[in-house]
């Protein structure tokens, strides 16, 4: 069985698409997770999808022979895999944030922990949060959702498809603010229950200047947190 140059560069542009995206996936993408793993998956999967992608992608690729079109497809190529992955990494940044949010006002400000994955310090509330949302990411199967979603991108984005313009570069700035849009919402429902739970430590204060709202003040909203 001979198998032709132009098969080769199509199963290289493939492996350049899901390889991106396993570097920017959340999870995969962690330092803990040597980059030989990354890559060794990323061959894995493209041999497992590859009679799974739509057939008409070979014929897409244009002149072989031409080196600057097979660098842009390279780098088309990437760049999708990049955004894929950015979008998941946005939902996992954004939950992250807010637990951060609600970490800070629940007293977890002073006691943070190293974390590896992330090359800095986090609360252990954050910490928390970010394991149970990675336990529910697998045990819901969302990693299969992804890899249905990589070979649909071969129908709405196929090879040689990509135009970067004004318009895709807008897109990207805006999904990157919605990090703190969906931080806030998530996180606007607690903060606003513990600023309730604050406002009436003071006023316990105040009329019962004998109990040690100090003291009080933090189980009240470490448990309304919760």
């Amino acid at each position: 069985m001979t198998i032709s140059i132009d098969v080769i560069i199509l199963i290289t542009l493939y492996f350049c698409r899901i390889s991106a995206l396993l570097f920017t996936l959340p999870i995969f993408s962690d330092t803990p997770v040597p980059n030989q793993v990354r890559v060794l998956l990323a061959c894995a999967l493209t041999l497992f999808l590859f009679s799974s992608f739509p057939e008409n992608q070979l014929t897409r690729i244009g002149n072989i022979n031409d080196n600057f079109n097979l660098i842009a497809l390279v780098i088309s190529e990437i760049i999708i895999g990049v955004s894929l992955g950015f979008i998941v990494k946005i939902t996992f940044a954004s939950i992250t944030m807010a637990a951060s949010f609600v970490g800070y006002q629940m007293g977890f400000g002073t006691g943070d922990l190293f974390i590896q994955a992330q090359d800095g310090q986090q609360t252990s509330f954050t910490v928390l949060h970010q394991t149970l949302v990675f336990l529910i990411f697998f045990a819901l199967n969302f990693h299969l959702t992804i890899l249905a979603a990589l070979k649909d991108t071969y129908i709405a984005l196929p090879i040689n498809s990509l135009a970067i313009n004004r318009n895709f570069i807008l897109q990207i700035i805006n999904i990157t603010g919605d990090i703190f849009v969906i931080s806030m919402q998530l996180a606007a429902p607690i903060l606003i229950a513990i600023m309730f739970a604050t406002a009436a430590m003071g006023l316990v204060a105040r009329s019962v200047p004998q109990v040690n709202v100090f003291v009080v003040s933090f189980p009240v909203g470490f448990f309304l947190g919760l």
